[in-house]
């Protein structure tokens, strides 16, 4: 059983972090999963609790049970982006990236306006080696925001290893002018 200052600290910490625990140390970990499952007692739905429990299993190795309190949170919580993007992520770090593309693209169909989840589905698009996919995912974050010359590189990016180079260096001029 914590004490109430190691409760109080916990909580602070959290308080703090919202898509990463501030945690260093194996035994911080242990402790932080003690006072978490112990609210989650008091309130099994508590999204954030399972999401950050689910965070320090994570950081323990512990991919199973990270999983599972990511699924919960995202049961609970279907809305919240940050349980998605940490799913993905646990699963992309277990070498499931169609797991983790799948999860970006729950997230599009949730959220349909956000130009960063259409990114980042992009680059995990382009790591499984779908270039086409990751262009298409691009193409769809400049349709909704023509001013993002990050995905104008990232569309460029995907071109060039799909060998459309004139496609590729037209994408890279057009992000150079948005930056400028």
């Amino acid at each position: 059983m914590m004490t109430d200052p190691e409760k109080k600290m916990f909580e602070d910490m959290l308080t703090k972090s919202h898509r990463g625990l501030l945690f260093d140390g194996e035994e911080e970990f242990e402790h932080l999963i003690e006072y978490l499952s112990e609210r989650l007692r008091k309130s099994p739905g508590n999204a954030t609790a399972l999401n950050n429990r689910g965070l320090a299993y994570s950081k323990l190795g512990r991919p199973g049970e990270a999983l599972a309190d990511f699924d919960a949170a995202i049961k609970y919580d279907p809305d919240n982006p940050v349980h998605w993007i940490n799913r993905a992520r646990e699963e992309l770090h277990q070498g499931n990236i169609e797991a983790a593309i799948e999860d970006m693209s729950q997230l599009i169909l949730r959220q349909p306006g956000n130009v960063f989840f259409r990114r980042l589905r992009g680059g995990l698009q382009m790591d499984a080696g779908d270039f086409e996919g990751a262009a298409r995912s691009f193409s769809e974050a400049i349709e909704i925001d023509p001013y993002c010359a990050d995905a104008y590189l990232n569309r460029a990016d995907a071109l060039a290893r799909m060998k459309k180079l004139e496609a590729s260096m037209r994408d890279r001029r057009r992000a150079r002018e948005l930056k400028e």
